[in-house]
């Protein structure tokens, strides 16, 4: 699911919520579990989305835009 977390984080970096969304939506439909989808795509997401903050390579609105697209899932 690299490729998934990878769409996905672009996604969340270029604040396109709608498309971090359907990036997800594509991976289950192609049949990655929820668990895999977890655990290998979103938490890597934040994880990154947390270490660029800190690195102040992106805002705390970045961050945060983030972190919300990703609890609407």
């Amino acid at each position: 699911l690299a490729p998934v977390a990878s769409a996905y984080l672009e996604a969340l970096l270029a604040a396109d919520r709608r498309e971090a969304a359907e990036t997800i939506f594509a991976a289950l439909e192609r049949g990655a579990t929820l668990a895999d989808v977890y655990l290998h795509v979103l938490q890597p997401a934040q994880y990154e989305l947390g270490r660029l903050w800190q690195l102040g390579e992106i805002t705390a609105a970045d961050e945060h835009l983030g972190t919300a697209a990703t609890q609407c899932l």
